[in-house]
């Protein structure tokens, strides 16, 4: 019969520590994106089996998998099966990293608008924008692929709707934000058309 060892014995390395029960998955995947940022785990590093893991986090089988599958999707684990399987630390490709730049990109243009309406210290704005932030990523996630270069220029209206309003220019704001609405518009209408 073998012996397991005592979670002192398992974490003896100090690189996984135990995870507490809410948003387990989550945490474990964020500790080991600390390890590959901090260089602890490299390209090619294979990470412990599934049940040293478990033993190490304190977490179940299905958390641990559940991990390695976010990981593995955001390229940063490569899944290997097989006698010399295991998870692997791997590089991510540049279509994976474009993918990741272009999430980041709409999050930000909608971290945008939801700190704009903040600016206009109404609740009801406030209200409507964050009711629409959903259908706004959806929105922001279709023009990335239908219109690439409108992420672009809308970005490049933000900037100089911010410059606008710090210069207390009402009307340079206004023709902005008419212009960036209108052709936000104009792009919707023609994705219901279809």
């Amino acid at each position: 019969m073998a012996v397991r060892e005592s979670s002192a014995e398992a974490n003896r390395d100090g690189m996984f520590t135990a995870v507490s029960p809410n948003r387990m998955s989550e945490a474990i995947v964020d500790q080991i994106k600390t390890l590959i940022r901090t260089n602890r785990l490299r390209p090619g590093d294979r990470l412990p089996s599934e049940r040293e893991l478990c033993e190490r986090m304190g977490v179940s089988r299905v958390t641990v998998r559940e991990a390695l599958r976010i990981l593995e999707a955001g390229g940063l684990v490569e899944i290997r099966v097989g006698a010399r399987g295991g998870a692997f630390v791997t590089t991510p490709s540049s279509e994976r990293l474009g993918a990741g730049l272009a999430d980041l990109i709409n999050l930000a243009s909608a971290e945008f608008h939801v700190r704009l309406a903040a600016c206009a210290h109404n609740a009801a704005i406030e209200m409507l924008v964050h009711s629409f932030h959903g259908p706004l990523l959806m929105s922001l996630r279709e023009a990335s692929t239908t219109s690439p270069l409108m992420g672009q220029r809308g970005t490049y209206e933000h900037r100089d709707l911010v410059e606008a309003i710090a210069g207390r220019d009402a009307t340079t704001a206004t023709e902005i934000m008419h212009r960036h609405l209108s052709r936000t518009a104009r792009r919707l209408a023609r994705a219901s058309a279809f």
